[in-house]
């Protein structure tokens, strides 16, 4: 199966990667495609992602574009690891909540990214 990978310029792919390659038994993915409009961005994390399919021994094919398109075609399934807005509006999500007075100050707001509010779970 090809998998597309849209946002895949993301400095969390990698650890995406891992887990598709020490899980290669478990989840038959023989083409994955990292999809990203930042050419920079695809620029290191797509080899650094190949060194990671190789050093576990996955015999899948990595690639990586800019071209939506491209990335889609003959795709069995698409993961979307994408934020609308950027870092920007995750800078936002994250922060809104600690302008509530004075909930910082009496530890009701946690410092870990995915509990505090804005992230995926609360505390």
């Amino acid at each position: 199966m090809k998998l597309a990978v849209i946002g895949g310029g993301s400095t969390y792919t990698p650890e995406l990667v891992d887990g598709i390659a020490r899980l290669s038994a478990d989840v038959a993915v023989e083409e994955l495609v990292l999809v990203d409009p930042d050419e920079t961005r695809l620029a290191v994390v797509g080899p650094f992602s190949d060194r990671l399919m190789r050093a576990h021994g996955h015999p899948g094919r990595l690639t990586w574009t800019t071209s939506l398109d491209e990335g889609l075609d003959g795709a069995g399934a698409v993961l979307l690891q994408l934020r609308v807005g950027g870092q920007a509006a995750r800078h936002r999500d994250e922060t809104w909540p600690l302008h509530r007075p004075g909930d910082h100050r009496r530890g009701r707001v946690c410092k870990s990214s995915p509990y505090r509010p804005g992230g995926a779970r609360y505390c």
